[in-house]
C-alpha cells in the first residue's frame, strides 16, 4: 500500500492527500481528498474529477503491484448537526 501512495503522491505532489488501510488488512483501501478544488466559471469541481480520474486511470503507471482488480470512486457527505 505504501509503494501505491508513494507513487500516486510523486505523480499528483500536493493537489491531494491520501491515506490507506494498514499492509495486514483484508481489504486494501486508499482514502483521496482534494485540495483547494472549487467551481469556477471555466471549470467546476465535476470536471476536474473527470480529469483526474482520466489521468488516474491512463496516464499514472503502477508496475509490478499485482491484484488490482478494480478502483471505485464514493462520495462522502459529512452531516452536521447544529443544536
Amino acid at each position: 500500500m505504501t509503494s501505491i501512495e508513494n507513487k500516486i503522491h510523486e505523480y499528483f505532489k500536493d493537489q491531494l492527500s491520501m491515506m490507506h488501510s494498514d499492509d495486514n488488512s483484508d481489504q486494501y483501501i486508499i482514502r483521496l481528498r482534494f485540495n483547494d478544488v472549487s467551481d469556477e466559471e471555466e471549470e467546476t469541481a465535476c470536471m476536474y474529477l473527470k480529469d483526474f480520474e482520466d489521468k488516474l486511470l491512463h496516464d499514472l503507471t503502477l508496475k509490478g503491484i499485482y491484484e488490482i482488480q478494480k478502483v471505485t470512486f464514493s462520495k462522502y457527505m459529512e452531516n452536521v448537526f447544529d443544536a
